[in-house]
């Protein structure tokens, strides 16, 4: 029934048609794909995602496929949010290294040079969301947070500190390091 096989790098799910994984971007080799196009033919689902993908990369025309098909407009929301999961979780990663070596915490820009994240993740601008890392200024030796914003306005906004716990919000989510705390109505986001 499902159309999808582990990633050989990550295990994320990659449908059986794909040539590449969308949670690391690592392009199948033909024997890789060949064992990923194995089992039952596709279903629905797997077919709107495809459309999806294919016609925003070919014709630019994503967000009119996203109104037509619902299925793909979630399923695209659902990944965006995957991958500001996995965003997070890297700016954690590096800013345990920064840390390692400074007094302090870093910005994004700090840690883009350490050359842990992504061009686009160092950049502040990933899959759809805005990031921002800040040390907080009431403590920036012991800490930190970090803030994943849709960039549409719609679907859920993240925050991770440096403790690891990561909270969601349906509004926007604001980065202010002379405060050092979230809005009250966060919601702790359960895996």
């Amino acid at each position: 029934m499902h159309a999808t096989a582990p990633c050989p790098r990550c295990q994320a799910p990659v449908l059986r048609v794909s040539r590449r994984c969308l949670a690391c971007r690592l392009a199948l080799r033909p024997a890789e794909a060949a064992v990923a196009r194995e089992g039952p033919v596709l279903n629905r689902a797997a077919l709107v995602l495809a459309f999806a993908v294919l016609s925003s990369l070919c014709v630019g025309t994503g967000g009119v496929v996203a109104l037509l098909y619902p299925e793909a407009r979630a399923l695209r929301r659902r990944l965006g949010e995957e991958r500001a999961l996995e965003g997070l979780a890297l700016i954690r990663t590096a800013q345990d290294e920064w840390r390692r070596e400074h007094p302090h915490y870093g910005t994004l820009s700090d840690l883009g040079d350490l050359g842990v994240l992504d061009r686009e993740l160092a950049s502040g601008l990933r899959d759809g969301y805005a990031f921002a890392v800040e040390p907080l200024r009431v403590d920036p030796g012991q800490r930190w947070l970090a803030v994943a914003n849709p960039l549409d306005g719609q679907g859920r906004a993240f925050a991770i500190d440096e403790q690891g716990a990561v909270v969601y919000r349906h509004s926007g989510l604001e980065l202010d390091p002379e405060v050092g705390a979230l809005p009250g109505d966060v919601q702790p986001l359960l895996r």
